[in-house]
């Protein structure tokens, strides 16, 4: 299954970017529930915060992708999604 639907849980880690609302909110219109995540987590407390989150995917910042891919095999979900990169 691809996508999102309503009930899922989608974690969001990202730094402070001009798309962050429109991430959380495009989330919260197809009734999903975001897990908004401190950016600056590493390691265990980020693989324990999904966790906990039971997020169904993870999306990421660009910058934040050794953070994840560092995670990865052990997060439950097995689905991370980076943002796009922001062109301003």
């Amino acid at each position: 299954m691809q996508g999102f639907v309503k009930g899922d849980v989608v974690a969001l880690v990202s730094g402070n970017r001009v798309d962050y609302c429109c991430y959380w909110l495009g989330l919260s219109m197809l009734g999903c529930t975001t897990a908004l995540v401190n950016c600056h987590l590493r390691q265990a407390a980020l693989l324990h915060t999904l966790t906990v989150a039971r997020a169904r995917a993870v999306l990421y910042s660009p910058d934040l992708a050794a953070a994840v891919a560092q995670i990865s095999p052990s997060l439950p979900s097995k689905r991370s999604l980076p943002l796009r990169e922001h062109q301003g």
